[in-house]
């Protein structure tokens, strides 16, 4: 399993959250609406086609196919509410931030404070406005955002355990406009919302299945919800017992299941997530105000046991 952003390898910090977490699991099964399956897996048989030409710009829906280390996607985009699908047809995790230009910024500009791989650098010429977060290869993340007209750019802020260059700095960074007409979608009907402080969640329990998540920052500092799933077990008995002992679950087995990417405070979006039986953890891994500790290693972790 890889990194986000600047913090620590991301299994050593999911062991130490694990047990900071514990004594944060859910408690009883609340029910939700029944939702179609997510895609968050694609077809080994039949791998996604490239994105052509003719099918760069969507009103309210938008394909974007990461790899090593670039995106095919749109170029340009409509405003409004976009539902965005995040494909990794790569062989590393990746994830798709999408950050709007300050008013001024030039393109050079932007690419300069992504080589210094510092999030405030980066956080000082733009404004985090979503996007898909993390997926293992073969996985993907549909995501809907209200995306105001501007210039932006998607970039990926992972890096690998024996490699640790961001895949930004490798060049995994790509411009987009959004621009009119804009899209006529309405918002997605949410089976549950989470909301992000400074530094922690608020989650509902969450029962197994595909599920539509609204994602609030009432926060004053950008944040992210990273799903990590923990552990799987089919006897919801199992994901207990490992949720309330005394020693951590395996970090090892720990893997990326996307979520929300860095939104900037008051914002909002909607991800659609296949939560399995078993453990999962939800962190932000957001350096605090962009160069100090991670916002998980402040608090912002909670454990979650879906049955």
């Amino acid at each position: 399993m890889t990194r986000i952003l600047q913090g620590p390898r991301v299994r050593l910090v999911v062991a130490v959250l694990l047990l900071a977490a514990a004594t944060r699991v859910g408690g009883a099964a609340r029910p939700a609406n029944a939702r179609p399956p997510a895609p968050d897996a694609l077809s080994a048989d039949a791998p996604p086609a490239p994105i052509h030409e003719s099918a760069r710009v969507s009103a309210s829906r938008v394909t974007i196919q990461a790899r090593e280390y670039a995106y095919d996607a749109p170029s340009t985009i409509s405003s409004g509410l976009v539902t965005f699908t995040l494909q990794n047809v790569g062989t590393d995790d990746h994830l798709a931030q999408f950050l709007k230009l300050n008013d001024g910024v030039t393109d050079d500009r932007f690419r300069a404070a992504v080589q210094t791989a510092r999030v405030d650098e980066v956080l000082a010429v733009s404004t985090p406005a979503g996007g898909a977060n993390a997926v293992p290869p073969g996985s993907a993340q549909d995501v809907t955002f209200d995306m105001a007209a501007g210039n932006y750019f998607m970039l990926c802020y992972v890096a690998g355990e024996d490699d640790p260059t961001l895949h930004a700095v490798k060049g995994m960074v790509r411009p987009f406009q959004v621009a009119a007409p804009s899209s006529e979608a309405t918002a997605p009907v949410a089976d549950l919302t989470v909301t992000m402080h400074d530094f922690s969640y608020t989650a509902p329990t969450i029962t197994a299945g595909a599920r539509t998540v609204q994602v609030v920052n009432r926060g004053a500092q950008p944040h992210a919800m990273t799903l990590v799933r923990v552990s799987d077990s089919s006897d919801p008995a199992d994901g207990s017992r490992e949720a309330r002992s005394s020693n951590a679950p395996d970090p090892t087995r720990a893997t990326f299941a996307g979520g929300i990417a860095v939104i900037a405070p008051g914002g909002s979006g909607w991800a659609t997530v296949n939560f399995t039986p078993g453990l999962w953890m939800m962190v932000c891994f957001v350096p605090d105000n962009g160069s100090g500790p991670t916002h998980a290693a402040l608090g912002m972790s909670e454990l979650i046991l879906v049955e």
